[in-house]
């Protein structure tokens, strides 16, 4: 992309360390700055739904809003070559010596948007609120598995890896089998059963790249950012547009107890409210026999 890298200086603007041996190129940083732009009009697009949507239909257009505005945010910090680990830390040097460049940025990321996948897939299938939090804990205990890994830097990191891949295993099963089960109970299971597969089928990714790329240092870091970018890319928009634009707008909200926002935190006399008061006096003509 030489007319992004002619007029992309942050890697010069923020340069990495002298000591980093393998700092971000110019040309990732583009890739980032790509990425950025991708998460940005997903969030634009995602907006937009949400106005045309039912007012009551509209849980899941606020949970991909902030999952694509904070994937804006990070990428763009990525992009500009800021917040990533002071490399003259002993974590950063594998084993062949080299340092690496660590960015925390995407973990943050990460942090924020598993969760809110997991609960959004948890919404839609009709799991208990409990298995709903569970799951987002089992999601905040993988990445800080990770992050820790990524910091301590030595030997002991892959006994972080391998307990951060536990908790994703057991929130696979969570979402697979248990989310499965109640999907079927509100009649969606196969297209629960589509986005929760494909929700585990990036995890898994991001856990093989992870023992690829901050962990065991096979991939560098331009490279890694290409996984990760694709990865990040491939779960928020598959998951995000297809709950959003492919498979909500043909469930039936009532079923799936949803309407929980649809009133809204209003003023109101003696817990009285005007629309479902219309509602009930509407039930209750029809209801009544004819004379």
């Amino acid at each position: 992309m030489p007319f992004l890298q002619a007029r992309n200086d942050a890697v010069n603007k923020h340069p990495a360390p002298p000591t980093i041996d393998y700092p971000l190129t110019t040309r990732g940083s583009s890739w980032l700055y790509s990425v950025c732009s991708i998460y940005g009009a997903a969030t634009l697009i995602t907006i937009a739904l949400s106005y045309i949507a039912k007012q009551n239909e509209r849980i899941f257009h606020r949970i991909f809003t902030i999952a694509y505005l904070v994937g804006t945010v990070a990428y763009f910090a990525m992009g500009s070559n800021v917040g990533y680990l002071d490399a003259l830390q002993p974590h950063q040097v594998d084993d062949n010596g080299d340092n690496r460049q660590m960015f925390w940025v995407k973990y943050v990321l990460w942090a924020v948007d598993f969760p809110l996948v997991s609960t959004a897939l948890g919404i839609a299938s009709g799991i208990s609120w409990a298995e709903i939090l569970y799951n987002v804990a089992l999601a905040w205990t993988w990445i800080i598995c990770y992050l820790i890994g990524t910091v301590i830097g030595d030997e002991y990191r892959w006994a972080l890896y391998a307990l951060g891949t536990l908790a994703w295993l057991l929130l696979a099963e969570n979402t697979l089998v248990r989310g499965t089960q109640a999907a079927g109970r509100v009649g969606i299971k196969g297209d629960y059963l589509i986005l929760a597969g494909w929700a585990n089928l990036m995890w898994f990714l991001y856990a093989l790249g992870y023992g690829l790329t901050d962990a065991g240092n096979v991939i560098r870091v331009t490279p890694s950012f290409i996984w990760f970018g694709i990865t990040d890319l491939l779960l928020m928009l598959g998951v995000g547009f297809g709950i959003i634009v492919v498979f909500a707008p043909r469930w039936d909200y009532g079923k799936l107890n949803l309407f929980f926002t649809q009133y809204g935190r209003v003023a109101v006399q003696e817990g009285n409210f005007p629309e479902k008061d219309t509602a009930n006096n509407g039930t209750q003509q029809a209801a009544a026999p004819a004379v």
